[in-house]
């Protein structure tokens, strides 16, 4: 499974260490996980210790155009099969990316020759599925 896990803050303390033990967990558990969050963050460094893959989002505040467009991008480009986030701030951020990606699933071709809901489970689009905690 491929998660991403967003996080606004630029200190550490105890929901920041939650998500560094969960993405831990998630990685023995050899799911694909990815960390989005302030460059210069303190959470960013212990992910890095954790051989984590950081990704840095500005996350100025919760309405912040740059956050929204930068983890825009990078759903499109990681397509997850989930995103979770714990702050305020970042579920925001994320509820508002969601809001500009609703078009966005996987599709079966053109061609194809039946409806999407009658297709196969395999075939059928694949919407993103988003936990904010």
């Amino acid at each position: 499974m491929n998660i991403l896990y967003t996080e606004s803050s630029p200190d550490i303390g105890g929901q920041e260490l939650q998500a560094i033990a969960q993405m831990q967990a998630m990685t023995r558990a050899r799911h694909q996980v990815v960390l989005a969050c302030r460059a210069d963050s303190r959470i960013a460094e212990e992910a890095e210790k954790h051989a984590i893959k950081v990704i840095p989002v500005p996350f100025r505040n919760s309405l912040h155009p740059p956050s929204v467009y930068a983890l825009r991008r990078l759903v499109q480009k990681l397509f997850p099969d989930m995103v979770i986030c714990h702050s305020r701030h970042d579920s925001n951020i994320v509820a508002l990316t969601r809001a500009t990606l609703s078009w966005l699933t996987r599709s079966a071709p053109a061609s194809m020759p039946f409806c999407p809901r009658t297709a196969p489970r395999w075939m059928r689009p694949r919407k993103l599925r988003w936990r904010c905690a």
